[in-house]
């Protein structure tokens, strides 16, 4: 199941207590916010600054394609006969 989807403003305002002194433990018991969340948000926002607090997909980049055809003993190397 997915977690919350906390707004940006939200996290914006978090990130601004943490930068004045308040430690994620403090952040984390005040507003019911995992520690590893805030750590992950705080990592994007010194990266990205503000656009790193936007929600982001959780979609895979890339799906992985069925083959067109299934395998035989041939393709994966298998001698025949016993």
């Amino acid at each position: 199941m997915r977690g919350v989807a906390y707004d940006p403003v939200f996290r914006a305002k978090l990130m601004a207590m943490h930068q004045q002194g308040v430690t994620f433990t403090a952040l984390s018991a005040e507003f019911d916010v995992p520690r590893e969340v805030l750590s992950r948000w705080w990592a994007r926002y010194e990266a990205e600054d503000l656009a790193g607090l936007q929600p982001r997909s959780r979609r895979p980049i890339r799906l992985r394609r069925r083959s067109a055809r299934a395998p035989t003993s041939a393709s994966w190397g298998c001698a025949s006969g016993g």
